[in-house]
């Protein structure tokens, strides 16, 4: 236990000396793993921090290093995990296909992620986490800006498609999505720093969500923005968040004008909403494919089809376009209650560690935000499956691991514990 702590504190004292991994956390960048049917495996960076805190926490159950609640959370990840390795495995003994290992990786990984998180807790307070996370997604947004105008070479849709030349994982839906993590780290930091640079920096990285044309983008950071003023902003604080916003965006018209991407963008922006107002399929096609997707799991309803891929059943689509439908086709009713269920747990936790901390307006802020993303994702997901994208899946479980389980100050454990 000493040397956990000896660990700890270390660890603890460098905190700054972490910001280079960090950043590469919360960037959308990826390595090609593995090739499976013509088909890319990717790793993104964040699966390396992932498996990192993973490992450091794993000792600590081993060594008993952990608080009754934190042993009785990780048991309900690790049976929940058991479970779909459990039918991973049937489902290899069905198909004998080695790629339901891969699907079930992918899936199931965000536990992992969950862990991570609680690791995490126990290495950095909420101040250092939070600080590190606002320095790291500014930079994160400031390097979009810059691949987009300099590398890139031009302000043409679609923005965010490199980052620093590298092109970003998963463009253009979901890493779409992804960016209100950044929007929603500029937010909070300029209610709780008063610097304006963060306002500036949160329509900055809205442009990279909207300019990306995709709609769910557009969907999502609405919900965000109006769930986050509903809970936190009063009304001068709102009219000055729309004045700073006003001038950013005039100022990005001029620079877009200047680099003659004004009219292309323009363009886009038409063509898109031509395409989805007057066509014939407001979802386009996305409904057809979650009826198929329900007749599919009509047939299998209790345990799916054991992480068997979906363009098997349903050729020319790789999923469900759906976070629900996928996890019902993968693995049924079931594993659909299981994953979920693990999920509320840690929710609940989240929202008992923020009501705990009401009185610390900064501290109420971080945790409200976060709350207004899984709530604006949650949305999202009717229409794309954004736990299972890597960088979101990860980044959101992780913090969801933490903040269940995150201290404050000079906050005892004893304190958190009665927290849970």
């Amino acid at each position: 236990m000493t040397g956990f702590r000896k660990l700890s504190a270390t660890l603890g004292l460098r905190k700054w000396f972490a910001l280079p991994l960090v950043i590469l956390f919360y960037s959308p960048l990826s390595m090609t793993f593995y090739q499976s049917s013509g088909k890319p495996i990717d790793l993104v960076f964040s699966d390396f921090v992932c498996v990192a805190l993973f490992c450091f926490y794993i000792v600590r159950v081993v060594l008993r290093n952990i608080s009754k609640p934190e042993l009785h959370d990780f048991a309900i990840i690790a049976f929940a995990l058991w479970l779909f390795f459990a039918m991973v495995s049937a489902g290899f003994m069905e198909t004998t296909n080695y790629g339901v290992f891969l699907t079930f990786a992918k899936y199931a990984k965000v536990f992992i992620a969950l862990i991570a998180g609680m690791g995490l807790a126990r290495l950095y307070r909420i101040e250092d986490f939070w600080k590190l996370s606002v320095v790291a997604t500014a930079v994160v947004t400031l390097l979009l800006l810059y691949s987009q105008i300099v590398i890139t070479g031009s302000l043409h849709p679609r923005w965010g498609r490199t980052f620093l030349g590298f092109n970003v994982y998963g463009f253009p839906n979901s890493p779409a999505s992804y960016y209100l993590i950044l929007v929603m780290y500029m937010t909070t930091a300029w209610l709780i720093k008063r610097k304006y640079t963060y306002l500036v920096l949160s329509p900055i990285a809205a442009a990279f969500m909207i300019l990306s044309l995709s709609r769910i983008a557009l969907i999502v950071l609405s919900l965000f923005l109006v769930s986050f003023v509903t809970f936190e902003m009063n009304l001068r604080k709102t009219l000055k968040a729309v004045f700073v916003f006003g001038v950013v965006v005039v100022c990005m018209l001029f620079v877009m004008q200047y680099l003659d991407s004004l009219e292309s963008a323009k363009d886009a922006l038409v063509a898109r909403y031509e395409k989805t107002f007057k066509g014939d399929d407001l979802t386009g096609g996305r409904a057809d494919i979650a009826l198929e997707t329900l007749a599919l799991v009509s047939r299998r309803p209790f345990a799916g089809y054991l992480f068997d891929s979906f363009d098997k059943y349903q050729r020319g689509h790789a999923t469900p376009h759906n976070q629900y439908l996928e996890a019902l086709f993968k693995t049924g009713i079931l594993g659909f209650i299981v994953y979920f269920f693990v999920f509320l747990v840690f929710l609940k936790g989240v929202i008992n560690k923020m009501k705990a901390y009401h009185h610390l307006q900064e501290l109420k802020l971080v945790y409200i935000g976060f709350i207004c993303v899984l709530f604006a994702l949650s949305v999202g997901n009717l229409s794309q499956p954004n736990f299972t994208y890597s960088q979101t899946g990860n980044v959101v479980f992780l913090t969801l691991g933490y903040l269940a389980y995150a201290r404050s100050g000079d906050e005892s454990s004893s304190s958190v514990r009665s927290i849970r």
